[in-house]
């Protein structure tokens, strides 16, 4: 028996890929198209590339393999693909990574940086900014590659364990890596359709990967995850055609807040009574002395950065910028708030423990204001990306999760360079399909209109759809979208 919904499909993607609904047979919106042809060239870099992580280079600073064919193979793509950069989003990101460059140039100038900071400042700005264009050429406009890299990543961590474990991934393995290759891995196998095809099968994943997370000490992962699952639970409990009013943006934001503390009031509880082991109590205790709790004690590098912020908000302190004085204040925040004893003090460099504080205390407000527009994207994407029922969405929705998180409380260098290169690449596609107004407003029109289902049609007493020309969301069978849509989309293509 043929299905009303057979020939449905997304304007401007391959059937195969836009009437497949894993959960309820539905129209579905594509976050990434598909390149009709394979290019198993670039199938097989973009596994290869980030798998190659593991090894590294130690020149002026850490220096990754997987940044080097990064850079190797960026003539090559731009030779084929460079016109995509000139899409409207890639370009203003660029645009404003070279303002945050110029901007780091000033500063180090200005204060008098030594070669050998600034030398790795501008490198890391650099590094970063031509990772985020090979990444993009390499993945645009690939779904299959995009989930190659994430495999790659994960590969490239075990491989880092096996080979060359990091220093604190011996006693942590799940916090210092393993977790986030778990992750990975776990995303990836979501995208087999046979396994998509299990009802809520991806958050209760998520869900069991951050009760795993926590009972390893893993908190930020944990977090994370339980947010992702949440996040998918959500994304599963309505019509994927109608975006969230302000009101409701607010009040699930604050339903996380509370949550988020409920986990960590709890979690406190479960440490005390020895239910993760002797490690956990320590870490705790030790998080405790500075009387900032478990979700500051771990980030209370922030509270320094932000009085180093307000002494130089507009020019910065320079690349790796150092300070005995902040460094004394770090100590004593963490050590000397209860009277313990203050450490010998292994390096005066200003802490700062966030992307994008770490930008603003380096390059000044220049460098906050890159960080700041990526943060935006992220929270745009996330806004609507559950209308979608893409196979991608628990990989995307929990690289979301991370971004937030890195950009306000993880430090930026080292792999995050490639790392946070590819996430934004992720956030730029996505962002493409769920505010490009034609597709998406088409494709909602279509899924919106089907007479007699759960979400849309029928008879005038049902809740969306259907009733006369008076009801809340216009007669017929055909859902009137722009009456139903509380956000406006851009005209402009990205």
């Amino acid at each position: 028996m043929n299905s009303p919904y057979d020939n449905i499909s997304a304007p401007g993607y391959l059937p195969e890929y836009t009437d497949y609904d894993p959960l309820r047979g539905r129209p579905v919106l594509p976050l990434i198209d598909e390149d009709p042809v394979r290019n198993i060239f670039l199938d097989a870099a973009t596994l290869l590339i980030p798998a190659a992580s593991f090894l590294e280079l130690n020149l002026i600073g850490r220096i990754f393999a997987t940044e080097l064919l990064l850079i190797g193979i960026l003539p090559i793509m731009l030779l084929l693909r460079g016109r995509l950069l000139m899409r409207r989003l890639p370009l203003i990101i660029l645009g404003m990574g070279l303002i945050w460059l110029f901007s780091q140039i000033v500063t180090d100038f200005a204060v008098e940086s030594t070669f050998k900071d600034y030398a790795r400042g501008w490198a890391k700005i650099s590094f970063t900014l031509l990772n985020f264009m090979a990444i993009y050429l390499l993945i645009a406009g690939s779904r299959r590659r995009l989930v190659l890299f994430a495999a790659g990543l994960g590969i490239g961590i075990i491989l880092l364990f096996i080979f060359d474990p990091p220093p604190f991934g011996l006693s942590q393995p799940w916090k210092f890596g393993l977790g986030f290759a778990l992750v990975y891995l776990v995303g990836t196998a979501l995208q087999q359709r046979t396994i998509a095809q299990m009802p809520f099968l991806a958050p209760a994943l998520f869900l069991l990967i951050g009760a795993f997370f926590l009972s390893q000490g893993f908190r930020s992962g944990s977090g994370m995850a339980f947010m992702t699952a949440a996040y998918l639970f959500y994304s599963g409990a309505g019509p994927k055609y109608r975006f969230p009013s302000p009101a409701k943006i607010l009040l699930l934001a604050a339903f996380a807040i509370m949550a988020v503390f409920a986990v960590l009031e709890s979690y406190e509880a479960m440490v005390e009574a020895g239910l993760f082991g002797e490690q956990a109590q320590i870490i705790l205790r030790q998080q405790s002395i500075s009387q900032l709790g478990v979700l500051l004690g771990g980030r209370s590098e922030i509270l320094i950065a932000g009085q180093a912020i307000m002494e130089s908000p507009f020019l910065g302190h320079g690349s790796w910028a150092k300070s005995e004085y902040y460094s004394y204040l770090m100590a004593l925040l963490k050590y000397g708030a209860k009277g313990g004893e203050i450490p010998f003090l292994a390096n005066d460099l200003i802490p700062t423990h966030s992307v994008i504080f770490g930008a603003w205390v380096e390059a000044g407000l220049l460098g906050a204001v890159f960080w700041a527009m990526i943060l935006v994207i992220v929270i745009r994407v996330m806004i609507r990306l559950f209308v979608s029922d893409d196979p991608l969405l628990p990989l995307i929705a929990f690289i979301g999760m991370m971004m937030i998180w890195d950009i306000l409380f993880s430090p930026f260098g080292a792999d995050r360079r490639f790392v946070l290169a590819y996430f934004i690449t992720v956030m730029v596609l996505s962002h493409g399909t769920l505010y490009r107004s034609l597709d998406v407003d088409e494709w909602a029109d279509e899924a919106a209109g089907w007479p007699d289902d759960e979400y849309g049609g029928g008879t005038p007493d049902d809740e969306y759809g259907g009733g006369t020309p008076d009801d809340e969301y216009g007669g017929g069978n055909i859902v009137d979208w722009q009456d139903r849509r509380q956000f406006p989309i851009d005209n402009r293509r990205y």
